[in-house]
C-alpha cells in the first residue's frame, strides 16, 4: 500500500465494478490485522458479528451487541488510514424501527469512525436502507444465506437453489440498489444465481460461497487463516494455519525429548522456538523481513527446550484448550520500542501438571495504547518437524520459525555419531 495513497470512498466500489476491478474485502476485528490487511491492498475491512463466533465463541451472531461492533471497529479503524470501513449492524438493532436503525447506525459511526454499516434483508429492508442513505450513511446489503437469520432458514444451508427463491434474490437486490446501498454481500447462492445479479445491478456484489463471477469476494479473517479448523466449506481456502504451527512446535520439542532420553546424541540437544505472526517477504529459496526477525528475537528470549509465542499468535488460536500455554513474562525486542507479551507452550505433560498445581499465572500487561506492535502471521513447515525428528548430523539449539520457512542459528555443534 502506497502511504501517500488516497483513502477509499463509497463512491470507489462502484468505480471498480465499472472498471472490471475485483473489490477484495475481509472481516477485521482489531488494529493489528487492520494495518497488516491494508498493506496488503485489501479494499474493504469488514467488521463482522461474526466476531461473536470467532472471538468470542458463541454458535451464531444473535447475541452480539452494539456496544462489541463499536469497540471493535474503533479499533479496527485506528488502524486502518486507506481502507473502507464497514461494519455489520447486529440483530434487533435495525429491524424494530427506522428511527431505531438511524439510531443505532449514526452511533457506529459516531463512535467508531466507521464509513457506513451493513444489514441484512431484502425488498423488506429497502425502506430502512433508504431512510440510513439519506441521512448520510452509506449501506452496503446482505442476500442469501443471512447469518442473523440462521433458524429461520433451517441452518446454514445454501439459499436461492429454486426458480422462485432465485427471482427473489433479484428482486431483492434490486430494491436494495433502489434504496441506495453502495453493494450487496451475496453469501451461499448458486453461482449462476450470483452471476445473474451482478450483470443486473451497477453496483458490486460482493460475494461469499457464491461463485467466481461476482464483483468482489469476501471471507472471515479467522477461517482464511485456518484458526478455525472445525470451518471447512468447500468455498473457504485457507491460507495459513496458525494452529498447526503451534501443534508442530510441541512436537518438534517431545520428538527431541524422546531423542535425548534414547541417548541418540552424545550431547543433549535442547531447541528453542519461537512462534510469532504476520507476514513477511519471499523472494526465490529465502525469506526475510520483520516477520522472521521477530520470531527469531522470540526464539531468543527462550529458555532451551522452551516454545515461545507471540500475543498476537497466542490470541489468533482458535482452541486453546487443546495446548496449554499462558503469559509468562514481558520481553524487549531488539529494534522495537515497547515491550512485547511472551506466551509459552507447554509440551512436556510433567511441567503443564507442575504449573497448573503451582497457581494462576500472572496476567499479561495490557498494551499501552501507542504501542506500535505490528501484527505478522507466520506458519511453520512440516520441515522443521522431519528436521528435528530424524536429525543425526549438525544440530543447533535454537530455531525460530517462518511463513514457509525457519531461521536456524547453529551455535552448539553436536559430533557425528560413530
Amino acid at each position: 500500500m502506497n502511504a501517500e495513497a488516497r483513502p477509499l470512498s463509497v463512491l470507489d466500489l462502484v468505480a471498480m465494478k465499472a472498471d472490471g476491478r475485483r473489490i477484495v474485502m475481509l472481516t477485521c476485528y482489531d488494529a493489528a490485522f487492520a494495518r497488516l490487511l491494508e498493506q496488503a491492498d485489501v479494499d474493504v475491512l469488514l467488521v463482522g458479528d461474526s466476531l461473536n463466533q470467532v472471538l468470542a465463541g458463541h454458535e451464531t451472531t444473535l447475541s452480539t451487541t452494539l456496544d462489541q461492533m463499536i469497540y471493535h471497529a474503533a479499533a479496527v479503524r485506528r488502524g486502518s488510514r486507506h481502507a473502507l470501513v464497514f461494519v455489520d449492524l447486529p440483530f434487533l438493532t435495525y429491524q424494530v424501527s427506522i428511527p431505531e436503525a438511524i439510531r443505532n447506525a449514526g452511533r457506529v459511526l459516531q463512535e467508531s469512525g466507521a464509513h457506513g454499516v451493513k444489514l441484512e434483508g431484502g425488498s423488506h429492508m429497502a425502506e430502512t436502507v433508504g431512510a440510513l442513505v439519506e441521512r448520510g450513511i452509506p449501506v452496503i446489503g446482505h442476500l442469501g444465506l443471512t447469518p442473523q437469520s440462521v433458524h429461520a432458514l433451517g441452518g446454514y444451508r445454501v439459499q436461492g437453489r429454486d426458480k422462485d427463491a432465485a427471482e427473489r434474490l433479484l428482486s431483492d437486490a434490486k430494491a436494495l440498489e433502489a434504496a441506495g446501498a453502495c453493494a450487496i454481500v451475496l453469501e451461499l447462492i448458486p453461482a449462476a444465481v450470483a452471476a445473474r445479479i451482478t450483470k443486473s445491478l451497477t453496483i458490486p456484489t460482493i460475494g461469499i460461497g457464491a461463485g467466481p463471477q461476482c464483483d468482489g469476494q469476501v471471507l472471515v479473517l479467522h477461517d482464511m487463516l485456518g484458526l478455525n479448523e472445525q470451518f471447512a466449506p468447500k468455498f473457504l481456502k485457507h491460507y495459513a494455519k496458525l494452529g498447526e504451527s503451534v501443534r508442530a512446535a510441541v512436537r518438534i520439542q517431545r520428538g527431541m525429548d524422546e531423542l535425548n532420553m534414547a541417548q541418540k546424541f552424545k550431547i543433549p540437544v535442547l531447541m528453542r522456538i519461537g512462534l510469532h505472526s504476520g507476514m513477511c517477504i519471499v523472494e526465490k529459496n529465502d525469506i526475510f523481513g520483520d516477520a522472521v526477525n521477530t520470531a527469531s528475537r522470540f526464539e531468543s528470549s527462550a529458555t532451551p527446550g522452551d516454545i515461545f509465542m507471540s500475543e498476537d499468535t497466542y490470541n489468533a488460536l482458535s482452541d486453546k484448550s487443546e495446548i496449554y500455554c499462558r503469559f509468562v513474562k514481558q520481553v524487549t525486542l531488539k529494534g522495537k520500542k515497547e515491550p512485547y507479551n511472551a506466551y509459552k507452550a507447554f509440551w512436556n505433560p510433567q511441567e503443564i501438571e507442575r504449573d497448573r498445581i503451582e497457581g494462576a499465572a500472572p496476567a499479561a500487561p495490557a498494551p499501552k495504547p501507542t504501542s506500535k506492535l505490528k501484527l505478522i502471521l507466520i506458519v511453520l513447515i512440516p520441515l522443521l518437524l522431519v528436521l528435528a525428528l530424524t536429525m543425526r548430523d549438525k544440530v543447533g539449539d535454537q530455531v525460530g520459525m517462518g511463513n514457509e520457512s525457519r531461521t536456524i542459528n547453529y551455535s552448539i555443534p553436536i559430533p557425528d555419531e560413530k
